[in-house]
């Protein structure tokens, strides 16, 4: 029997509308590692990977530090997957600026 985290399985594509880094082509990368658990690769562009917790057809992403281009930041969000669509929703902080974004990504792979 198939793990409920691998119906979330798959590659990514589609426009990350964001407050403040604006539109950006993104590629998401979602992995299932355990029964309610995946990874997430490349989430708002950072090449970091990232985990989430999956709930019926939802995931969450718990705060998590990972660095970039200027220090530390903090990702958390979430997503719902709709047939091989999700939408996903994030807030990214780093040194007091929040960045809010928003997406439909399609399933590619």
């Amino acid at each position: 029997m198939p793990w409920p985290s691998q119906t979330f399985a798959g590659v990514f594509s589609g426009n990350d509308v964001c407050l403040i880094s604006g539109t950006n082509s993104n590629s998401i990368t979602v992995t299932a590692t355990s029964a309610n658990q995946v990874n997430i690769a490349n989430l708002y562009g950072s090449g970091k990977v990232f985990y989430a917790t999956v709930s019926n057809d939802s995931c969450y992403i718990q705060p998590q530090v990972y660095n970039n281009a200027s220090g530390n930041a903090l990702m958390q969000g979430s997503f719902v997957m709709f047939n091989d669509t999700i939408k996903l929703s994030i807030i990214i902080s780093s040194f007091g600026q929040e960045d809010r974004c928003n997406a439909v990504l399609v399933k590619s792979q």
